[in-house]
């Protein structure tokens, strides 16, 4: 009995312990994404897209693993910054609207917001964990 405990312990250590492992949730990966970009974690951000992903947004459509990350990269440079407004998902498909702004504009956060922001909707895919695709447009008047 005494032996089971240990390694019951030893178990819950090694389980606490191991490394994030990206939500399969489809809001949860997709408000992950956006986390990671505001935070300036590219890698992070790639991460969450499967190899054969697309974006489809104004500024560009990448498609794949390495455009995506090149993408992102230069997405971060610029300083975006993505607030969310509202998110919903529906199985694999998550849509909602977001607020983005560049936080290399103004001289606080309410200037950046009000001078330089952006309303844009938001429709993505997540497959096992993995966003497939990701589109942003302006919502529709």
């Amino acid at each position: 009995m005494r032996l089971f405990l240990i390694l019951f312990a030893c178990l819950a250590i090694l389980l606490g312990c191991s490394p994030s492992v990206p939500p399969h949730d489809p809001l949860a990966v997709v408000k992950a994404e956006i986390a990671a970009v505001n935070a300036g974690h590219t890698d992070t951000a790639a991460s969450l897209f499967a190899d054969d992903a697309q974006i489809v947004t104004g500024f560009g459509q990448p498609s794949g693993k390495e455009k995506i990350h090149s993408f992102l990269y230069n997405l971060i440079k610029l300083k975006e910054h993505d607030d969310i407004v509202l998110l919903t998902s529906d199985g694999a498909n998550v849509t909602g609207n977001l607020k983005i702004w560049n936080q290399n504009v103004g001289n606080n956060e309410a200037d950046i917001q009000s001078k330089a922001s952006l309303d844009v909707t938001l429709k993505a895919v997540v497959q096992d964990g993995k966003i497939v695709s990701w589109e942003m447009g302006s919502p529709a008047k």
